[in-house]
């Protein structure tokens, strides 16, 4: 079963990370709302837009948290479409996005996450 013992430190980091992500996108959402942006419809839309992600990082950081494998399967994907970019992005700052995505995957993905998501 998912989220049976102790979860590893690297499992809650990557939480915290996506629930600040989350946060942050929420707050872009409510700063969109209030007008600051080229224009009422636009702001409507980048709220719109900044809201269902930020809710979705909340939603995969619970998941993330209570062992959910689903979760991890996620963050796996983006992860890796991240490093991909990353590579697009090599020579204007790609490195770190590359570095900062194998770092989430051996997290997730070492022996002890395996044990905890099950």
């Amino acid at each position: 079963m998912a989220g049976i013992g102790a979860r590893p430190f690297g499992v809650t980091l990557v939480g915290i990370i996506l629930i600040i992500d989350g946060i942050l996108a929420l707050i872009a959402a409510v700063v969109a709302l209030l007008g600051i942006g080229d224009g009422f419809t636009s702001a409507i839309g980048a709220a719109l837009v900044a809201g269902v992600i930020g809710l979705i990082y909340l939603a995969v950081a619970k998941g993330i948290f209570d062992g959910n494998n689903g979760s991890r399967l996620i963050v796996g994907i983006v992860t890796i479409i991240n490093i991909i970019v990353g590579v697009f992005n090599f020579l204007n700052g790609g490195i770190i996005q590359i570095l900062v995505g194998i770092i989430v995957l051996i997290l997730l993905y070492s022996a002890k996450a395996k044990a905890f998501f099950g």
